[in-house]
C-alpha cells in the first residue's frame, strides 16, 4: 500500500504506540481488501464491537 509521508512517520510509531498500531491495523486490513492507498475523510463514525468469550462469561 503507498503511504503518505506522514502515515509512514505514524506507522514508524513517531505519533505513539497507539496510533502506530491504529495505522498498522488500517495497513493490514488494506492488504487484506487490495487497497493501493488510504483516503482522506473529514468525519468519520466508529460503532464498537462487543467481543465476549467464555472466560468472561464464566
Amino acid at each position: 500500500m503507498d503511504l503518505t509521508p506522514e502515515e509512514q512517520r505514524i506507522l514508524a510509531g513517531e505519533a505513539g504506540e497507539a496510533a502506530r498500531i491504529a495505522m498498522a491495523v488500517l495497513v493490514d486490513l488494506g492488504a487484506v481488501f487490495g487497497a493501493e492507498r488510504l483516503i482522506p475523510v473529514a468525519q468519520v463514525h466508529i460503532d464498537t464491537t462487543l467481543y465476549i468469550d467464555k472466560k468472561r462469561l464464566s
